[in-house]
């Protein structure tokens, strides 16, 4: 059976499922409290999750689905069926904004992922905190440690500023706060002692402002 076939089969049974899930707990809801329709509210939580793994185009088309599917349970009970049904594809268009800037980013990522595998100096990816979020296999073997050992520790556990530690914190927080990259920074590591310049740069990424750290050897005597 073709792929394309297959996930369209999977929209149509997830589709399905939230279309029986809202009328499901509307008629439920109904039946043991009367006049209380929740079917606008329960339709803008299933598109609420469908933001997490379909695709904007598959949100666009359940959006009017939910929309008659809220207006035609609540029509007869209540007051605004109309401005009602408006907060549910008010909340479908949320859910499809939300679902196309997670693609975006992710694209990005991945992107950014793809440029970094071609450097073939060592790097380190460090959160706002110091705290190493990547690296690659040369800094892996550079350093002597692998990548979930360097991910339990610090940066300052590997690392030792070349001058005084406090022009090094203000460097690093000017990279983080001010986006602004700081090349040619001297670093002594603490294991061999042997001496590296390194480059900062920002890196923007769902979970804030990373810091890219290039390694270069200081081979000078």
């Amino acid at each position: 059976m073709p792929l394309k076939l297959i996930s369209l089969l999977k929209f149509i049974l997830v589709l399905a499922f939230g279309l029986g899930l809202v009328a499901g707990l509307d008629r439920g809801v109904a039946f043991l409290f009367g006049e209380q329709t929740l079917a606008p509210l329960v339709s803008v939580l299933v598109l609420a999750v469908f933001s997490f793994f379909l695709t904007p185009a598959q949100i666009m088309v359940a959006i009017p689905l939910f929309a008659f599917e809220s207006f035609v349970l609540i029509r007869e009970a209540s007051a605004y069926p109309l401005v009602r049904t408006a907060t549910v594809v008010l909340g479908g268009g949320l859910a499809w904004a939300v679902r196309t800037e997670r693609l975006k980013i992710s694209a990005q990522l991945k992107e950014v992922d793809a440029l970094l595998s071609q450097l073939p100096a060592p790097w380190l990816m460090l959160d706002s905190s110091g705290n190493i979020l990547q690296a690659s296999r040369a800094a892996v073997a550079t350093i002597g440690m692998n990548l979930s050992e360097l991910q339990a520790v610090s940066f300052s556990y590997l690392f030792s500023p070349g001058k005084k530690k406090g022009d090094f914190i203000q460097t690093f927080l000017k990279v983080v706060d001010h986006h602004q990259g700081v090349p040619g920074l001297e670093l002594i590591s603490r294991q061999s002692g042997q001496a590296y310049f390194a480059s900062l740069a920002p890196l923007t990424t769902p979970r804030g402002t990373s810091v890219l750290v290039v390694l270069s050897p200081n081979k000078s005597p």
